[in-house]
C-alpha cells in the first residue's frame, strides 16, 4: 500500500439524508465533531466539511456521485496540502 502523503479538505452541501456510503466511497470522514453531528440532522440545507488522505497529489473526490445523491461539492472548498 502506498504511503499517504497528502490531505484534502472539502465541503459538501445538501438538505436530503446524508449519503453515508459516500464516506467509504471517497475515503473521507467528518473534519470535526460538529460536522459529524450535521450528518444526522435533517430538514434543512447544511454544509459538512470532510477530510481525506491520499498518496498522490490528485484527490479522489467523486463530484458526479455526490450530485447523484442531491449533495454537491462546494465550489472553492477543496484544499490539498502535502503532509
Amino acid at each position: 500500500m502506498a504511503s499517504l502523503k497528502y490531505v484534502t479538505t472539502f465541503a459538501v452541501s445538501g438538505s436530503s439524508s446524508f449519503p453515508t456510503d459516500m464516506l467509504r466511497r471517497d475515503r473521507c470522514f467528518p473534519d470535526n465533531p460538529d460536522d459529524a453531528d450535521k450528518i444526522n440532522e435533517m430538514g434543512f440545507r447544511r454544509t459538512v466539511k470532510l477530510v481525506t488522505f491520499h498518496s498522490t497529489k490528485n484527490h479522489n473526490i467523486t463530484f458526479g456521485r455526490w450530485d447523484s445523491f442531491s449533495w454537491s461539492v462546494v465550489p472553492n472548498s477543496i484544499m490539498t496540502r502535502r503532509l
